[in-house]
């Protein structure tokens, strides 16, 4: 286990834990029966692991506790989520937590380690898209050689720090892409699709305001997810997540089930949707941008039907 923090600091976890939860709102299914997504847990996480932070990916395991996390420094982290009784998350630790290597088995340098998205497979086989140098690389296990996945012919013009922000995996295998910002006549957000060995560019996605993509996710429901964030400096952070139905090559039924006020959340970046045995789950991670005003925050909701 890499995470020891020290007693002091487990102190302080838990008497931020019990403030969080005591401002937590009763669930209620008001909201869900409006169609929008229900808070459940809030956890900020701290940790003394080297590197600890900058976490831009999540996947969960189906039992809500194996996790998976990328930060946008190229490492890659697995562990386990604490619950109580209430099913509400208490704590977080990372078994592992290792560098992201090239093909050859070698180091990343930094434009080459700007990792954003992440989809596991059942059988545990990585996919991770990249800022900086674009593309979308595969690993059978993490500490593992990466494999080269083909670029579309897109990805060589895409902007250095808003290209491939999110990754999504279907049941069927299928990957989805998207950049972080517009490049559609400024208009929509490109979806480039994986199948077969080819890319191909099935539909775009409208932006909605000053909203930019951090990640997708096609969840157990055939339902695809977005999760995107709007900031100021003035205002801070606001996510937004929109949900779509996926019918071959079109998105259908927009619907926003999540849209967080202005310094609610921090820096909402990684998405993972699984089902629990009570409904859907969104569990989603923040970034902190290596940032001492900032935090690693776990939040996690209900879905609406």
């Amino acid at each position: 286990m890499l995470d020891r923090p020290s007693r002091a600091l487990g102190a302080a976890r838990g008497l931020a834990l019990a403030l969080v939860l005591a401002l937590l709102p009763p669930m209620s299914s008001d909201a869900l029966a409006n169609g929008k997504a229900q808070l459940l847990s809030a956890f900020t996480w701290q940790s003394s692991v080297e590197g600890f932070g900058g976490f831009s990916a999540l996947a969960m395991g189906s039992d809500g506790l194996a996790f998976t996390v990328l930060s946008d420094r190229g490492r890659l982290g697995q562990g386990r989520l604490s619950r109580d009784a209430k099913g509400r998350i208490t704590g977080a630790r990372l078994d592992s937590f290792v560098p992201l290597l090239g093909t050859e088995g070698e180091g990343l340098t930094r434009f080459r380690a700007d990792s954003e998205g992440l989809a596991v497979r059942p059988d545990g086989r990585l996919y991770i898209s990249f800022e900086g140098f674009h593309r979308v690389w595969t690993y059978a296990r993490p500490g593992g050689k990466a494999a080269w996945l083909p670029r579309h012919k897109d990805f060589e013009g895409l902007p250095i720090n808003k290209s491939l922000e999110a990754l999504a995996r279907a049941p069927d295998g299928t990957l989805y892409t998207i950049p972080e910002a517009p490049n559609v006549g400024g208009t929509a957000f490109q979806v480039y699709r994986y199948r077969r060995g080819n890319w191909d560019t099935p539909f775009t996605i409208p932006q909605r305001g000053d909203f930019l993509v951090t990640e997708a996710a096609i969840g157990p429901d055939g339902r695809f997810y977005l999760l995107e964030r709007s900031f100021s400096l003035l205002g801070g952070f606001a996510s937004r997540v929109r949900r779509f139905e996926l019918r071959g090559d079109a998105l259908s039924h927009e619907t926003v089930i999540l849209e967080t006020p202005r310094t609610e959340r921090d820096n909402l970046e990684g998405m993972a949707i699984w089902q629990a045995p009570e409904g859907m789950r969104m569990t989603l991670i923040s970034d902190d941008n290596e940032n001492f005003f900032q935090r690693t925050e776990i939040v996690e909701y209900a879905l609406p039907r």
